[in-house]
């Protein structure tokens, strides 16, 4: 179908139930930042494939059609994820029983251990060694919430929304001047 305003619906509810889940553990939020920002950036790229194909079924009007509204909403999220990594030191220690951890049957899912009964909370391992992994990946999050505010102004400029453009570069001057941790206040100062 070419219904671009079901589309818009559909998003909107994948983001009503995404900004629902994991909100009480400090191991499954990463989960939630993750997967709200990639949501985002799915539908962005979605609606700048079809303004590029069939532009007329776009309506200027509604910002859920407005690929910059997506790239960054997906960046916000993403640097939410970027400040839970950094504080995720307060995170318990995985305890690296079970033996390896194997990836899931299904795209999102999340891995099993390779013994299973030798861990008293498996699942709770599974938790804390994936959260582990994402902790580490702070200069990984870092750059990829500059790619997507990047991708947000290059569209607001392309639409000629001046003060979005105006507010994309502050963000992306913010994001990159202003993250300790990330390597890049640091190397601002050489």
């Amino acid at each position: 179908s070419h219904d671009v305003g079901a589309a818009v619906h559909h998003c909107r509810i994948h983001t009503a139930t995404l900004r629902s889940c994991c909100v009480d553990d400090e191991a499954l939020v990463w989960r939630k930042w993750h997967w709200l920002a990639a949501n985002h950036q799915l539908f962005a790229e979605l609606l700048d494939s079809v303004a590029q194909q069939l532009p007329l079924l776009i309506d200027q009007s509604d910002i859920w059609q407005f690929s910059g509204f997506h790239y960054q909403a997906a960046a916000t999220y993403a640097n939410r994820l970027k400040q839970w990594a950094l504080r995720s030191q307060e995170l318990p220690p995985a305890s690296n029983a079970g033996g390896d951890l194997l990836p899931g049957v299904f795209v999102g899912q999340a891995g099993v251990l390779e013994r299973p009964e030798e861990c008293p909370n498996p699942a709770r391992e599974v938790q804390l060694r994936l959260a582990h992994a994402q902790a580490k990946d702070l200069n990984r999050h870092a750059d990829r919430c500059l790619q997507l505010l990047t991708r947000a102004q290059a569209a607001s400029k392309e639409r000629g929304f001046g003060a979005w453009t105006v507010v994309g570069q502050a963000r992306i001057a913010e994001a990159y001047l202003c993250e300790d941790g990330t390597g890049h206040s640091e190397a601002s100062t050489k």
